[in-house]
């Protein structure tokens, strides 16, 4: 969030080095009070009075959005909108700087959602076909002296077994050094992101309880 307004604001700087206020065209006057907010945002020293000017900002930039005067990134926007919002009114100001900062609560929607969608799926796809082929006619697996139900219940057991133990292994080290380094985080802590084109708030405590649910099913 500080990187994009520091860089609006070195574009205005570049853009009216001389604007003052006066004889300014409406959209320069817009542009100069979004760079007023983000200064103070940029300038704050405490993360209250930054999520304060930040708030402002984002909704400035949503009225551009929506006169057709500002292009680009609106979805980015409208989230950060909606995550500056949900932090000052949830009354938690400790922002993590940055992911190294993230606590375990926080970490794990972070991997979920940087990880290519298809990566879930690998584990479970790579242990089916270990245990089915384990378990072939040709093997002595598939010879064991028990019921053909008893086989196929042990299989299914056994690959969702190997999946969930691969999945977790790919998280355990991110979450572990998440816990130690930075603790276990707050349950209310907002979470605010789009899906499907449509914005959605939630906490990262729901998150992680949604993510067990998953791994359950």
């Amino acid at each position: 969030m500080k990187q994009g307004m520091q860089s609006f604001v070195d574009a205005f700087n570049t853009r009216a080095p001389q604007a003052n206020g006066i004889d300014l065209s409406p959209e320069q006057q817009a542009d100069a009070e979004l760079a007023r907010y983000a200064n103070a945002a940029l300038a704050a020293q405490t993360d209250a009075a930054f999520l304060d000017s930040a708030e402002s900002y984002y909704a400035l930039m949503g009225e551009g959005f929506q006169s057709g005067s500002i292009v680009g990134d609106r979805e980015t926007n409208d989230a950060d909108l909606a995550y500056c919002r949900a932090l000052s009114s949830s009354g938690i100001t400790d922002i993590p700087a940055s992911a190294n900062d993230l606590p375990f609560l926080s970490f794990l929607p972070y991997a979920i959602a940087t990880a290519p969608s298809f990566l879930p799926f690998i584990p479970f796809l790579l242990s089916s076909i270990l245990v089915l082929g384990a378990t072939r006619p040709a093997t002595l697996a598939a010879k064991a002296p028990a019921p053909k139900f008893r086989r196929l219940i042990q299989i299914v057991f056994s690959i969702i077994v190997a999946g969930t133990a691969m999945l977790l292994a790919g998280l355990a080290p991110g979450g572990i050094y998440a816990l130690v380094l930075n603790g276990f985080g707050q349950i209310g802590y907002p979470i605010a992101f789009f899906h499907d084109g449509a914005l959605a708030t939630t906490t990262a405590g729901n998150v992680f309880t949604t993510l067990l649910l998953a791994l359950l099913a």
